[in-house]
């Protein structure tokens, strides 16, 4: 028989059927008896592969536990401790993950399409080619996550906290970053194509050899940040602060500098062609 107990050691499920018995089949089990698994612990246990679709896991903790390649499409894990977790190639599609804990995980190709992942904490999750399209990542920590080469295709992530991250070679086209801090974040050949970076911090960001097209940065703040050779054509910096800011090389095309303060603004060999309020630049 396998028990699956809370923190206070109450047991919230017996699996005692024929057939395998194991922890990740006791799981699947509940779940399909529609059990409530709120505040259950699987800290360390191997579950790897398990199917937790739509299953009620409130503020359970998985500290440490193996999920590669496991499912919680769509299951409830507001609260849920992920901390130093394996879920690679694991599938959160759609799940609520709001306020979860995440730190340290490992999210190798992870796919949390349209889940939720506000307030969570990402703080050193490392996961390149985590798929995070139409995530709702707001105010949310992911300072210092290794995240290159993932996609956040129109992820949402106003406010959240981003500084000193890896997101380099990402999709980021149409992703909300509007009131983000994104200071010393690595943005490098990503592309952030109509991105909404108003009111966003990106002091000392590197944004070099990225797109930037249609991008608008309205009173962002990108002191000392770096978007050499990339493509700022049509991006909007009205009011943003570029003081420091290098640019060299890069393409500003028809963009909009209305009200930016550009005092010290390396932009040397870029091409302002039709650009706005360009002409201290020299």
């Amino acid at each position: 028989m396998i028990e699956i107990v809370n923190g206070d050691g109450k047991v919230l499920y017996r699996h005692d059927e024929d057939g395998e018995q194991t922890v990740a089949a006791a799981l699947e089990a509940a779940i399909e008896d529609g059990a409530d698994l709120s505040g259950a612990v699987f800290d360390q246990q191997d579950l790897r592969d398990a199917n937790a679709e739509g299953g009620r896991l409130e503020r359970a903790s998985f500290r440490g536990a193996e999920l590669r390649h496991a499912s919680f499409e769509g299951a409830r894990l507001h609260g849920a401790n992920f901390d130093g977790a394996d879920l690679s190639r694991s599938n959160c599609e759609g799940a609520d993950l709001r306020g979860a804990r995440l730190q340290a995980s490992e999210l190798h190709g992870a796919n949390f399409e349209d889940a939720l992942l506000e307030e969570a904490d990402l703080r050193g999750a490392r996961g390149s080619g985590a798929n995070f399209e139409r995530c709702s990542l707001r105010k949310a920590q992911l300072s210092a996550a290794q995240l290159s080469g993932s996609n956040f295709e129109c992820a949402r992530l106003a406010g959240a906290q981003l500084q000193v991250a890896d997101l380099s070679r990402s999709n980021l086209e149409e992703a909300d970053l509007s009131a983000a801090d994104l200071s010393g974040c690595d943005l490098r050949e990503s592309n952030l194509e109509r991105g909404n970076f108003e009111q966003a911090t990106l002091r000392g960001a590197k944004l070099g050899r990225s797109n930037l097209s249609c991008a608008r940065f309205a009173g962002a703040q990108l002191e000392e940040a770096d978007g050499s050779e990339s493509n700022f054509e049509h991006a909007d910096f009205s009011a943003a602060q570029l003081r420091g800011m290098i640019a060299r090389r890069a393409n500003f095309e028809r963009a909009r500098f209305s009200g930016a303060a550009v005092e010290g603004m390396d932009a040397r060999d870029s091409n302002f062609r039709g650009a706005i309020g360009y002409g201290r630049f020299g």
